[in-house]
């Protein structure tokens, strides 16, 4: 038979729940060690800065600006 509206309602709450709740799981043990989001952030703007460089310098060159 048909469901009810608030059968639809709590089956698409519990599929949901169920699909976000390893996300949520991993968020929190992420947010629980501050110290390693900031060596992954560190870690990143460092192989970043060569290659933002490089960009900035063909941009210059570009648009003939600081040759």
């Amino acid at each position: 038979g048909a469901m009810t509206w608030g059968e639809l309602k709590g089956r698409t709450l519990e599929a949901l729940d169920a699909t976000v709740a390893p996300m949520r799981e991993r968020y929190h043990a992420l947010l629980g060690d501050t110290a390693q989001i900031d060596r992954t952030l560190a870690d990143g703007a460092r192989r970043a800065r060569p290659l933002a460089a490089a960009t900035m310098q063909r941009v210059r060159r570009a648009v003939g600006v600081g040759v």
